[in-house]
């Protein structure tokens, strides 16, 4: 993707996700599925609103950032693949930069 459409995606994603955050009444529940740190603001303010945000995304392709801003983190490909064995686990609950 051409980095010019790639930014254009992006910032209609966050626009999309900032006027979820106004509109909707928490507690309610966000899926992301990317592993980009451009959304990782947009996370936090969901978090301090009182949402719940899950990240869907490949462990080596999501910023550790990222997923400690989350409530809860997918690795969808492992779970998709039947892998789940491999490295568990796959749905990581984060809390304040750990998993438990």
């Amino acid at each position: 993707m051409d980095p010019a459409e790639k930014q254009i995606a992006d910032d209609e994603i966050k626009s999309q996700m900032k006027e979820w955050r106004k509109s909707t009444h928490k507690p309610a529940t966000t899926l992301l599925i990317s592993g980009d740190r451009d959304f990782l603001n947009q996370v936090n303010k969901l978090r301090a609103a009182g949402h719940r945000v899950i990240i869907a995304a490949r462990s080596h392709n999501c910023s550790r950032e990222l997923r400690e801003a989350s409530n809860l983190f997918w690795d969808w490909r492992m779970e998709l693949l039947g892998m789940t064995h491999a490295r568990p686990p796959f749905f990581q609950r984060v809390r304040q930069g750990r998993r438990y």
